[in-house]
């Protein structure tokens, strides 16, 4: 949507001054200051202040349904840590019938492990020939490489999709080649759709990411939430997992071996943030850990976000760790087993309505991983 003033050019919210606290709040003495962003804005910007933002999905959803009748293309956002959510987002862009190019951000995350080529042919492979970009917008890899290409597409009017903190926001700035949207570790940082130019005639619209496809969101503090967002690299750990034995990814995936006594134990290679630590532990002394240590060992979650952790836990049985496979686990990481021998019997125990899945392997062959 055009921006005429009423709208913080950060974050997409509506400006408002009656009510302190909510999106969009900025002084009224300050509302006919040039480019002056709302309240939660500047204090991301300046303090790193997170707030969660209170918006409704419901109005998210009936704006996209208008941008989707301007649009003619979508551009989605995704990263190591969101891209098993890829399928529901290109639902929403082939239901609206346009033509999608998919941006895999935060690539600089896997290198040297994965090149930009291996990780394109890696996601195309698995969605039929979709056009990928790999790129890092915070470090401004290939992002000329995507702007051409959304330049040289004949599309007018772009919309970028993204599930929150995939670094859509950050991309956009590098695309349009000015800091101008809010960026920050904390998901769902932008609350409203921002229309920028990309130049040729070209419009980039950035839409925010729903919560509701971030089963996260509603379980973690703002604190919790930005530190699951990676500061340089994942980080990478190869641990032995034996029969009755489990590995915690931060304090809140917990992966179980249940095999009988005596079955094969097996390698296996574990990524996650470099923000939260990886743990192993006896299977079913999960919870006694995360209750005695807490943030203090795991990284994330907090002491008062474990309470709403533990009352939403799923429990996924009967699962399986094999060769060029991966058990996925959208925001926390991935693990691969590096033996032969396929590890059976998987218990996994998660937060939230999402699922682990089982994919194709995107780390390579054993020993890839870069120091």
């Amino acid at each position: 949507m055009p921006n005429d003033g009423s709208l913080c050019p950060g974050c997409g919210a509506e400006l408002q001054s009656e009510r302190p606290g909510e999106p969009g709040y900025l002084p009224q003495k300050l509302r006919e200051r040039e480019g002056a962003v709302c309240q939660r804005c500047f204090r991301l910007h300046h303090y790193k202040e997170y707030h969660k933002p209170v918006v409704s999905d419901t109005g998210l959803r009936r704006a996209l349904e208008e941008e989707w009748r301007q649009a003619d293309a979508a551009l989605v956002v995704i990263d190591p840590l969101t891209v098993d959510m890829l399928p529901r987002l290109l639902r929403q862009a082939e239901d609206a019938g346009v033509t999608v190019t998919a941006a895999f951000n935060k690539a600089d995350l896997l290198y040297p492990a994965r090149r930009a080529a291996e990780l394109e042919a890696w996601l195309a492979a698995r969605h039929g020939g979709l056009e990928v970009i790999a790129c890092s917008a915070s470090r401004g890899f290939r992002t000329g490489v995507l702007r051409e290409r959304l330049l040289r597409s004949g599309a007018k009017r772009i919309v970028a999709l993204g599930l929150p903190n995939a670094g859509k926001s950050t991309l956009l700035n590098s695309l349009a080649e000015r800091e101008r949207h809010t960026v920050s570790a904390l998901p769902g940082t932008t609350v409203g759709a921002l229309a920028t130019s990309l130049g040729g005639g070209v419009t980039l619209v950035d839409f925010p990411g729903l919560a509701s496809g971030t089963p996260l969101f509603p379980l973690l503090c703002p604190d919790c939430l930005a530190a699951l967002s990676p500061k340089k690299r994942l980080s990478v750990t190869s641990l032995v997992l034996k029969p009755g034995k489990g590995i915690m990814l931060g304090g809140a995936v917990w992966v179980r071996y249940d095999a009988p006594a005596g079955s094969v134990s097996g390698e296996v290679e574990v990524a996650v943030p470099d923000t939260i630590a990886v743990h192993g532990t006896t299977a079913g002394r999960e919870e006694e850990l995360l209750h005695r240590h807490g943030a203090e060992l795991f990284g994330v979650p907090c002491g008062s976000c474990v309470p709403s952790i533990l009352e939403r836990m799923g429990r996924w049985k009967d699962l399986v760790l094999e060769r060029d496979r991966e058990l996925s686990f959208p925001y926390w990481g991935w693990i691969r087993p590096l033996g032969a021998e396929p590890l059976k019997d998987i218990t996994v125990l998660c937060p939230g309505d999402t699922p682990p899945s089982v994919r194709m392997a995107m780390s390579g062959e054993s020993g890839a991983w870069g120091p």
